[in-house]
């Protein structure tokens, strides 16, 4: 036998074995797959079956809760009744629960009611979510149970509990599961003989067609196959070089297509995922890898850098008053102009090295934060904010409105405050703060002092949580009089901090702090309390008796804490006539939403709001006319200084004209003089405190003040 054709029957007989082998593989894998996917289809089937029905019966338990929201709210039985029998008389309803507001039925869809008033115990889930207004559905076993909050307006008043059968569905889906495994039998014997026909083609082309497709075909494949796992390692910039013009040509060219997209996309991720996508600048973790990166060049090289932490000044009071958009447009416009600045900056630094750069980046709302590798000394730093400084002063033009804007600026120093990234960030941050509390729009270095300062500041506000508990707290009490009758009508609780190290400490030097923490709400709890024990324990001397309360606007803010705090007094409405809350004017330009409702729920309870400190905030007579002020108290400002100066005089009898002409009271504070009572008078203010009649004084010395004061026959 000829070599070319025993190799040629070796080869047909490889072939032949491969082929037939490959047959009995694909009828194998056939059956393993069909198996596999009837297995599939059959969970799909009968999950989107229960699916199906869920969403039936949530549609059936929701248009339920919506038909019962009257009947219920009304507790009309009969309609009830008739809405039960609609309901349960679809065939796979097993039962039907109307509950109210606490969980105990209404209804069972029974005449007779026989479990009326039965509290139903809802599992952990369906009883959270019913809760927050939610429907709950639990399937358990054959049943799909839902529970429906009933809700009138946008109050939850009851429940609907649904339970719904799944048996016929079930049931179907065994008939489903039936016919399929039919099906997959002659599916099966079909596919064997295609097989076997298959095989006899395969072992005459095979031999033709194997060469031709190990070069034509298998190469390119071996590519696609290649690029395609580079592609799952996240390298999106190759491309497969495949030059052909029929499918695995027009395959690869997709490929490749794709690849240039996620590439274009993932930058586009990676830049929003580091960057701020208002001002476009570095966020707070590009910022701080940034700096973390300078640090260590910084180490490397010898050498010290400068961070500026720039914050806007009464940023949300330009939200407040032009908007959010003017906002917006604010924060653009000012990373633009910091901008600017450093460019200035980068090009001095480059002149001697090429390595030195300067990066902005936004931190958080009207935080900006700048690192300036470039200089190292306070000279170059302190040039540098003032610079920004005036380029920030400039007004910004929005629309038709000119808006001037301040900055206060936070310079920390590498090394000298600090060799990490927090640490250089605290201590910047303290360096504005610092700024702030000295009259904002400036800049300031870091000093050791700052950081005491903050460490003293944490430790008065850990000393300050335990003051409550430790009967550190005093209420003082400063009397308020009539201009009118010269008679004692009130007085004003001063809170005061006996401390244990410290001493005497007065609301300015804890009080603030507080406002940044919860304590102001122990704090508050506790002035109000005592205020209003004083006031019962006072009126049996003087039944007229006022007290003036101060309430922070951070107090204000938390909803429905003041009522809180004031609900057993709300019952009285004899005693909430004699509570003055006094609220800062500052605070009225904020307020909105839950603070405003709750100033005007306390006046419809007969608790008096007065604005404190009036004409030193803005907009003084929009508050007069939207707020349910009862009274003003003109700013000691105005009085100390209103016999020497005519501007504060005219500001003064303006103040009075205008708080007449709305019908509310007027108090001045900080009266010291006669001079001054006398032209209190005359301008027609009705009442005063100050010097002039008492300092503040202890409970006991303001009882033993008041015992002194009462007139006999007085009417109060």
């Amino acid at each position: 036998m000829k070599i070319r054709v025993r190799y040629s029957l070796i080869i047909v007989a490889m072939i032949i074995v491969i082929a037939a082998t490959l047959s009995v593989s694909l009828i194998m894998a056939f059956k393993d797959a069909s198996r596999e996917i009837n297995a599939l289809h059959d969970d799909m089937l009968s999950r989107q079956l229960i699916d199906t029905a869920t969403r039936q019966a949530e549609n059936v338990a929701a248009q339920l809760a919506e038909n019962l929201a009257n009947p219920v709210y009304f507790l009309e039985m009969d309609a009830i009744q008739d809405l039960l029998e609609i309901v349960l008389a679809h065939p796979d309803v097993d039962a039907v629960v109307v509950l109210d507001g606490n969980n105990r039925i209404i209804h069972d869809g029974k005449a007779s009611l026989p479990s009326f008033g039965e509290r139903v115990r809802l599992k952990q889930p369906a009883e959270e979510r019913l809760r927050h207004g939610e429907t709950s559905v639990q399937q358990d076993r054959d049943v799909i149970q839902i529970v429906q909050p009933i809700v009138l307006g946008s109050q939850a008043i009851g429940a609907v509990q649904l339970k719904y059968s799944l048996k016929s569905i079930l049931d179907n889906a065994a008939e489903l599961r039936a016919s399929m495994q039919q099906a997959e039998r002659e599916a099966f014997l079909s596919f064997v003989r295609f097989a076997v026909f298959t095989t006899l083609l395969l072992v005459v082309a095979g031999a033709l067609l194997s060469l031709l497709v190990v070069q034509v075909i298998q190469n390119p494949i071996l590519k696609l196959v290649h690029f395609a796992e580079e592609m799952g390692k996240g390298m999106f910039h190759q491309k497969v070089d495949i030059e052909r013009s029929d499918e695995l040509g027009q395959l690869a060219n997709s490929l490749n297509e794709m690849a240039a997209r996620l590439d274009e996309r993932t930058r586009e991720i990676q830049f929003l995922a580091f960057h701020d996508g208002l001002t476009q600048l570095p966020n707070r973790d590009y910022f701080k890898s940034s700096l973390d990166e300078a640090i260590k060049r910084a180490k490397r090289e010898r050498l010290g850098f400068t961070l500026l932490f720039i914050d806007i000044d009464n940023f949300k009071l330009i939200n407040d008053v032009y908007g959010h958009a003017a906002g917006d447009y604010i924060l653009i416009s000012l990373a633009k102009r910091i901008q600017s600045c450093l460019r200035e900056t980068d090009l001095v630094a480059n002149s001697m090295a090429d390595d030195k750069h300067s990066l902005l980046g936004r931190l958080a709302g009207d935080e900006f934060i700048a690192l300036l590798e470039g200089t190292d000394n306070k000279i170059d730093a302190a040039a540098i904010s003032q610079r920004i400084l005036d380029r920030v002063s400039r007004p910004f033009q929005w629309k038709n409105n000119a808006i001037s804007l301040g900055i206060s600026v936070g310079i920390a120093l590498y090394p000298d405050n600090g060799n990490s990234v927090e640490t250089l960030l605290r201590n910047a941050d303290a360096a504005m703060y610092y700024v702030k509390k000295q009259g904002k729009n400036n800049f300031h270095f870091f000093s050791p002092e700052l950081d005491q300062q903050a460490h003293e500041q944490l430790a008065l506000l850990e000393d300050l949580a335990k003051a409550v508990s430790r009967n550190q707290l005093e209420l003082w009490f400063q009397p308020q009089y009539d201009l009118v009758s010269r008679q004692l009508v009130g007085a004003e609780a001063l809170l005061r901090w006996r401390h244990p190290t410290r001493g005497l400490l007065y609301p300015d030097s804890f009080i603030p702090l507080a406002e940044k923490s919860v304590h102001i709400y122990d704090v508050g709890a506790w002035v109000i309390r005592e205020s209003i024990a004083r006031l019962r324990q006072w009126q049996r001397i003087d039944p007229g008796l006022c007290v003036a309360i101060n309430v922070s606007p951070v107090q204000l803010q938390r909803s429905g804490w003041l009522l809180e705090q004031l609900a057993d007094v709300a019952q009285d409405p004899r005693l909430a006539a004699k509570i003055d809350l006094e609220i800062t004017e500052s605070f009225f330009i904020k307020a909105e939403g839950n603070a405003a409702a709750a100033l005007s729920e306390l006046s419809e309870k007969g608790f008096h709001i007065w604005l404190d400190d009036f004409g030193t905030g803005f907009s003084s007579l929009n508050h007069l006319k939207h707020f349910p002020v009862d009274g003003v108290k003109i700013d000691k400002t105005y009085v100390s200084e209103m016999v020497d100066h005519t501007e504060s005089l005219s500001l003064t009898r303006a103040i009075v004209q205008v708080a007449e002409a709305f019908g509310i009271r007027v108090i001045a504070e900080g009266v010291e003089t006669a001079e001054q009572e006398l032209l209190l008078r005359q301008l027609g203010c009705t009442l005063a405190q100050g010097y002039l009649y008492s300092k503040p004084l202890t409970a006991g010395e303001f009882e033993d003040f008041l015992l002194a004061q009462i007139v006999p026959g007085r009417v109060s």
